[in-house]
């Protein structure tokens, strides 16, 4: 992949904002507002959970991205991604079938029933219905018909290569459907901890496309922190807005890079 270093939100948004605009690529998905499923299976899309002001954020420029995107004529949708296993008391929880455990937890019901009855989260909403956007500007997902559950693209990987699965095997999974699907482009906001995994499901597309003859992809992975609400000791006035979330990325990483591909 090819990294770009930006300085400043604006020119963030004003990279990603012309990369979803340019070419002739369509359909394009647009990967934001990916949030975690806190123990008691509430979505974390407040400050103060687990990921910070990250969902919010990337959420709200995720419609950005597709409205300014719907009106110079292109095919735009966001790829909502739900982190059900991090927060949780087993992690992976979702490979008990594989492990022979079924009924080792009751995390399994928990995070089932959630997705049976779910409902885009009131914050999320406001953002798409201030933005023009519906469910209609969402990808269907193969597993559910509004979000990437992602603990059933950790179970595929595991059942399919026998190996642990992590983030570089469930965005693989994950690339590879967007693309059987017909999407030419994957534009990603995604965790700055997740950089060296993502980029390896990048890579490992790659590969897979030249040796299975898979769709052309063109990706393009933006990271940011996500990290939870900084203590009232270290508390700054703008730590909830993108110029706070940008600085903290630079303080805990040391630069907000995107990556791209094709």
């Amino acid at each position: 992949m090819t990294s770009h270093d930006v300085n400043t939100v604006k020119n963030l948004e004003s990279h990603l904002h012309t990369y979803v605009r340019s070419g002739k690529d369509n359909p394009i998905a647009v990967i934001g507002g990916h949030y975690p499923l806190e123990r008691n299976c509430a979505p974390g899309v407040n400050a103060d959970d687990s990921f910070g002001y990250f969902p919010r954020y990337t959420m709200d420029l995720a419609c950005r991205l597709v409205k300014a995107g719907k009106e110079h004529g292109k095919d735009v949708k966001v790829a909502l991604l739900v982190d059900d296993h991090s927060q949780q008391a087993d992690t992976q929880w979702y490979i008990d079938r594989i492990r022979g455990n079924p009924e080792k937890s009751n995390i399994r019901e928990k995070i089932e029933n959630y997705f049976s009855t779910f409902k885009i989260p009131e914050a999320y909403q406001k953002l798409m219905d201030k933005h023009g956007l519906s469910e209609k500007d969402i990808v269907s997902p193969k597993y559910h018909p509004l979000v990437f559950q992602e603990s059933k693209y950790r179970e595929e990987f595991a059942k399919q290569t026998g190996l642990v699965p992590g983030c570089a095997g469930e965005v693989r999974l994950i690339l590879g459907e967007l693309a059987d699907n017909g999407y030419k482009k994957v534009v990603g906001l995604i965790p700055a901890r997740c950089q060296g995994p993502t980029c390896a499901a990048v890579n490992y597309y790659n590969i897979a496309k030249k040796k299975h003859n898979l769709p052309d992809l063109k990706v393009a992975f933006a990271y940011l922190t996500s990290a939870p609400f900084p203590s009232s000791s270290d508390f700054r006035n703008d730590d909830e807005t993108p110029e706070g979330l940008f600085r903290r990325t630079v303080e805990t990483q040391g630069q907000v890079r995107i990556e791209t591909m094709g």
